[in-house]
Parts: structure tokens; sequence; C-alpha cells
């Protein structure tokens, strides 16, 4: 019996890194299984919101809670998130639908191509000031904005604080800088 493990323990030195190797893939692929059989629903994951002032106490409740709270803060017809820009200072936001900017603690959103309702609504947003208004134009300027809609369903922003800004044409390109 002792020659046979001289004979074992010899083989095993002479291939210690085939050895090696077959272990760790037995514990990787025993791993791995194990892994893939414990999948969670996001309702069985609990989430700690003490500090998100939400009442959800798992994931789906949140991420549904999250999603009613952003369509009452911006109307998702003016922003298409496949097509999502903003500004080098991040308080614009563009996408092929429109401009959203955030002005006196508010959320207000210009559409392309609605000049028939965006020339008034430009002018309710920046009611503090006074617009320059032409047959095809209407642009307003304010110490911290400036914004633009035009006949031909263009939009832009500028945020003078931060020298940068949006435009969506009314093809629906967007630029941001």
């Amino acid at each position: 019996m002792g020659d046979r493990m001289k004979k074992i323990k010899k083989f095993l030195l002479g291939n210690i890194k085939t050895v090696v190797a077959f272990i760790l893939g037995i514990i990787i692929s025993g791993t791995t299984v194990y892994a893939a059989t414990i999948l969670f629903n996001s309702n069985q994951v609990g989430y700690d919101n003490t500090s998100s002032g939400m009442s959800a106490t798992n994931v789906q409740d949140a991420l549904d809670e999250l999603y009613t709270k952003a369509n009452t803060w911006i109307n998702p017809s003016y922003i298409d998130f496949t097509t999502l820009a903003k500004n080098t200072n991040k308080t614009i936001l563009a996408s092929k639908n429109g401009i959203c900017i955030k002005r006196n603690n508010k959320v207000s959103c210009f559409k392309v191509n609605n000049w028939s309702e965006e020339q008034n609504h430009i002018q309710q947003v920046f009611s503090d000031v006074s617009c320059f208004v032409t047959s095809s134009n209407v642009n307003c300027s304010a110490s911290d904005f400036r914004c633009g809609v035009g006949s031909d369903g263009g939009v832009n922003c500028y945020d003078d604080s931060g020298y940068s800004g949006c435009y969506v044409g009314a093809d629906g390109s967007v630029s941001c800088t």
C-alpha cells in the first residue's frame, strides 16, 4: 500500500497546476450555481427609508413611489429618456421632446413643435422679466436663464451662471454644451 501512495503523491506533485485548476473549477462552479439559484423579486428586498422621506418599505414600492414623484415634477411627454442630455452645470434637461429647467423653485418645460402654446407659456415662466417677442420667436432673458421658442419648432435654454445650455431642434436633434 505504501508503494501505491508514493505513486499517487508523485502524480499529484507532478501535476500540481492541473490539480489546483480542477479544484478551483469545482469551487467556482458550485458558487456560481448557488448564486444563480438565489433570485429575489424587488418586493422581497427590504428598503430603509428613514432618510428618504418616502413611505416605501421594499425596493418595488420605492421605485413605484419615485416614478410617481417624477411624473408629478416633470410631465413625461416633455422628456424622452432615451435621448436625454444635460448642460455641463446639470441645470437643464433636454431630449427630443423638449427642454426643462428649474427656475424659482419650479420645474418648467418647453415642448418642441408646440409654438401655439409655448409662445405664451415661456412668457408666463419668465413673468418677472420682459421677453422679446416677434412673429417667429419669443426670447426671454433673466439673471439666471435665457430661453427661447421659435415658430420653426425649436426650443433653447441657456444657464447664465454656468455658461452652458441646450438646444432642441424641430427634428428632435439635441445639443447641449
